[in-house]
């Protein structure tokens, strides 16, 4: 079987099986900017994955590359393969490298020196994510991953599609509001596709969404980047 052809536990299953003993976490996870199932191998490309890519609004589009997307330069560098691989709205495309613990990146070694250049040589720009970018964000994750629930719960109910783009009408004409003001316009619908609506709103950019660490909440704020 093919790693396209296998479903989402099957390749969790075969990653699992294939790691070493005392390997990281595995995260499974359902990516609606992309429309895929990921599968992520530490809790730092879980990080990266809500703060840099989902819910970054300067990420167009990305995937993360297969065991077998190996790049490599005229040079004889060693071959790499990018944690994730991310075109932003200009269409230009960067290479991610997900570090544990901090990396010097004034001083890089020579191995992240040849990653870089096998980036330059393929056309993208090569970027290190570590511990001082990850953990600053660390009182988001549980909050995305709340709101990414919602949105992994209305991902196949036909109506979500249609009540995102009545609660962004919504959003444009007031342009801000808290999560109440949306519940209490939309009561008639299903309270659970109504905050899918709004998680789906801001991981396209469409609406920024106050995150602390107890959101979404009723008094959860949001202010749309649009207008009519």
């Amino acid at each position: 079987m093919s790693n396209s052809a296998k479903s989402p536990a099957n390749r969790l299953i075969s990653k699992a099986r294939s790691r070493r003993s005392d390997a990281s976490y595995l995260w499974t996870c359902y990516s609606h900017k992309i429309d895929a199932d990921l599968i992520l191998e530490s809790h730092e490309e879980l990080i990266h994955w809500l703060i840099f890519l989902e819910f970054n609004s300067q990420v167009e589009s990305f995937w993360i590359p297969a065991g077998d997307e190996i790049y490599s330069d005229s040079l004889g560098g060693p071959p790499i393969r990018p944690d994730a691989i991310v075109i932003d709205p200009a269409g230009q495309r960067e290479w991610h490298d997900v570090r544990v613990g901090v990396v010097d990146k004034d001083n890089l070694s020579s191995k992240l020196i040849a990653s870089s250049r096998v980036a330059a040589a393929c056309g993208a720009t090569y970027r290190i994510y570590d511990n001082s970018d990850l953990i600053p964000h660390m009182y988001k994750i549980a909050p995305l991953l709340r709101l990414c629930s919602f949105v992994l719960l209305c991902r196949f109910v036909k109506q979500t599609e249609s009540v995102e783009a009545a609660v962004l009408t919504y959003a444009k004409d007031r342009q801000h509001g808290k999560f109440i003001d949306v519940l209490n316009n939309f009561r008639y619908l299903d309270q659970t596709i109504v905050i899918s609506a709004l998680g789906r709103l801001y991981i396209r950019g469409a609406l920024n969404i106050e995150i602390n660490e107890q959101a979404p909440t009723l008094t959860t704020s949001w202010h749309c980047n649009e207008t009519n």
